[in-house]
């Protein structure tokens, strides 16, 4: 079969901006499996979604047996489920094959994985030290994940509804455009760093994926289960705040624009 992708082309498939682990770890096995099963199989995006989906419930069983060798073989495989999990979105956008559908099993998969790896490793944890605290960090994680998505929910629609437009990704003339006026109103090497990470398809700040790498990846590798727990919650907390403190921000200086654009007249 002859090649009907090129190498570019599958790289242009990723997302405009994304995580920073996601970019540097991820995507560079992503990119070159994304090339081989796009030109070489006929697997469409949902198909590999299961395959992602069988690999996290893998880590799940690997985590459940709860000594290192297997911490570290579900570590593995989590992450090599995360792969499968971005060539998926890279392939449907690539062969222009996605649906409303695949996104949001996507979304729900994703969650799956993630409480089943979470109950098995909270679970064994606790039958291995008899530390029942495990569980209440456990649930702590859960909340404040769910807390930090649905506050970055809310702030993405009031910041796009206060800026007239219906919420949703950029696009990269947007993204240049946004960088444009963001040179204009910021010193020269501020702009310099905040066009260089757009340029490399970096976030301003870490994400949930960080902190998830750090709870399934760092932590279980370092048999640091409770540690990682800790740390975890502790970063989506000061995540949240921060996020809600920047959007914040952004709503006040939109506001402070249009009254000055448009005065009041009363």
């Amino acid at each position: 079969m002859n090649n009907r992708y090129s190498f570019e082309e599958v790289k242009a498939s990723a997302k405009l901006i994304d995580a920073w682990w996601t970019v540097k770890v991820i995507d560079p096995v992503a990119f070159r499996l994304t090339y081989l099963l796009a030109n070489y199989t006929r697997l469409t995006p949902n198909q590999i979604s299961f395959c992602a989906l069988i690999l996290g419930l893998a880590s799940a069983y690997f985590f459940l047996k709860g000594d290192y060798m297997h911490l570290v073989l579900g570590a593995i495989v989590m992450e090599l489920s995360f792969v499968f999990d971005c060539v998926d979105g890279k392939i449907a956008r690539l062969k222009k094959a996605g649906t409303k559908f695949g996104a949001y099993w996507d979304f729900i998969q994703d969650r799956l994985v993630q409480f089943a790896a979470l109950f098995a490793l909270i679970w064994s944890q606790c039958q291995h030290t008899g530390n029942t605290d495990f569980w209440m960090l456990g649930m702590t994680y859960v909340f404040a994940d769910a807390f930090h998505r649905t506050t970055s929910f809310h702030m993405q629609n009031l910041v796009a509804e206060e800026e007239g437009r219906i919420p949703r990704k950029r696009t990269k003339k947007e993204i240049e455009e946004i960088l444009a006026k963001y040179a204009k109103t910021h010193s020269t090497w501020k702009s310099f760093i905040k066009r260089w990470m757009v340029k490399n398809r970096l976030t301003s700040f870490p994400t949930t994926i960080e902190t998830r790498v750090l709870l399934f990846f760092v932590s279980t590798t370092l048999n640091q289960v409770f540690w990682g727990l800790v740390l975890a919650v502790a970063a989506l907390a000061f995540l949240t705040v921060l996020k809600s403190i920047m959007s914040l921000r952004h709503l006040y200086n939109i506001s402070s624009n249009k009254e000055r654009d448009f005065p009041n007249i009363d």
